[in-house]
């Protein structure tokens, strides 16, 4: 869009309106899903340089870098201050404790009456109702915290409440993708070597915790070959006979609670559509932990591939060349590149063998030399999706590295990092071991209404480690070390 809030359409004109910022992609007349020549891509807004023109175009981030839970309270104080009620510490909320209504509502696709598109910190949370999801949860959690907390500390200001419960969201955040998120896509070698486990907890000042591109724009842009053809919710129904109170340690026998599916709808009409929010967002998000995920490889559903963003007029786009164009248009070097960066053997042929394409499979290797000339034309985006992932990893070596590297400098470069002793930022270590003990499922129960859960959320639940237990079995967040005593702390 242009600063004044126009589109820019970059391919229904020869003579687009603003042409520098378009970098359409061309679709040959063979293709079997889209009878158009051109598919709209506006180039990412450049920041500019008075000081030397001839450098590289450089790309604006609109959002912060660093795990700060920007996504729940917004990256500027003006965002912040939309989503505050500005009493008792909270964020505001609308009926059933879902977002409050945003003031552009045609910032998203409505079909149902009463609905309403939604404010947060994000405005991206329409793209699919799953990150809607979890924008809820953590409002829904923020809000708790900031009850509790003004229980244990009465004389605390709304700003007091607020900050504290900002702050351990972002720890919780950060804890989260460390201990729970990471270990499920990258093995242990990787996790340690990027000091990323929880043994190390060094800072140094020297290391830029900025998102790099390469990350930003293709690496973790991975997660989409992992989107299902279909979303839905389900319900919890309880057995007739309840369980005592600790279940899912000691009494195996008890009777689990059934699963049941309420509806199953095809993710391309879900999108920028919050329906499945307002229907039933605890359902949504017993969905998301109890289904798999696609494998992240090559291949994309056609959900994402030739539907997203499919319209009344049947237009639509296509996420995977989108992810590669998105690559051409920050400038991010070739595959064989980045092979280098990570110390991987170099790719110089279009083979399996030595200097070839040792960690891609013989099919993939054909795919590869059908659609490039040279492997230095490889795109990063397709030639690291492409690989054979890992032992106990959910990706192949070069994404693993880049992901690794990004995940190292934010942790390492952040001064804030909730694991460090600080006197004057930090959390004490009553506060540390509270923060250690909590677990995303435990949120989820809480904002839900979950009854039982497995204790790791991000991966399946299955009867050996990760079965499912019920939700009073996993502790909650202790809030007493942050009660403030007369003498302070």
């Amino acid at each position: 869009m242009t600063q004044t809030g126009n589109l820019i359409t970059c391919c229904d004109k020869k003579q687009p309106p603003f042409p520098e910022a378009c970098f359409p992609i061309r679709i040959p007349a063979d293709d079997p899903f889209f009878n158009k020549k051109c598919m709209e891509f506006v180039r990412s807004v450049p920041v500019v340089d008075n000081s030397c023109p001839c450098e590289p175009r450089q790309q604006m981030n609109e959002i912060t870098s660093y795990i700060d839970a920007s996504n729940v309270y917004g990256s500027t104080k003006e965002e912040v201050n939309k989503l505050r009620s500005f009493k008792h510490g909270r964020l505001l909320v609308s009926d059933g404790g879902l977002l409050p209504p945003r003031a552009n509502q045609l910032s998203c696709s409505l079909t149902d009456p009463g609905d309403f598109c939604f404010l947060a910190g994000d405005r991206r949370l329409h793209e699919v109702p799953t990150l809607g999801s979890i924008h809820v949860t953590f409002v829904r959690y923020h809000n708790y915290l900031a009850s509790q907390l003004k229980q244990i500390n009465r004389h605390w200001s709304d700003e007091r409440i607020f900050q504290e419960a900002r702050k351990i969201i972002g720890a919780v955040m950060q804890k989260i993708n460390y201990q729970e998120y990471l270990p499920a896509i990258l093995n242990y070698d990787i996790r340690r070597k990027y000091c990323l486990t929880a043994e190390c907890k060094k800072y140094n000042d020297k290391v830029d915790p900025a998102t790099v591109n390469s990350f930003a724009v293709t690496a973790f842009r991975f997660g989409h070959s992992q989107i299902a053809g279909m979303n839905a919710f389900f319900k919890l129904v309880q057995p007739r006979s309840k369980c005592p109170y600790g279940y899912g340690y000691k009494r195996k026998r008890c009777p689990m609670s059934e699963i049941i599916e309420l509806e199953r709808v095809q993710t391309e009409t879900t999108f920028q559509n919050p329906k499945l929010v307002f229907d039933n967002v605890d359902g949504l998000q017993l969905f998301q932990i109890t289904n798999a995920s696609l494998k992240a490889d090559g291949e994309i559903h056609d959900s994402v591939r030739n539907k997203l963003f499919l319209d009344s007029d049947n237009n639509s786009l296509d996420l995977a060349a989108l992810d590669i164009q998105r690559g051409r248009d920050h400038g991010i070097p070739g595959y064989t590149e980045f092979r280098k960066f990570c110390g991987l053997s170099p790719v110089k042929y279009f083979r399996s063998g030595k200097h070839g394409l040792v960690d891609h499979n013989p099919r993939n290797i054909k795919l590869l030399r059908k659609a490039y000339r040279d492997v230095r034309d490889i795109d990063l985006f397709v030639g690291a999706q492409t690989e054979e992932h890992l032992p106990h990893s959910a990706l192949g070596p070069t994404f693993s590295c880049l992901i690794a590297e990004q995940y190292k400098r934010y942790k390492i470069g952040d001064r804030f990092w909730w694991e460090r002793p600080d006197p004057i930022v930090g959390f004490t270590r009553g506060q540390r071991r509270a923060l250690n003990n909590l677990r995303f499922s435990k949120i989820m129960c809480e904002m839900h209404k979950l009854s039982e859960i497995q204790p790791y959320v991000m991966l399946l639940p299955n009867q050996k480690w990760n079965r499912r237990r019920s939700c009073r079995s996993l502790p909650s967040l202790d809030l007493r070390p942050w009660k403030e005593h007369k003498n302070g702390r």
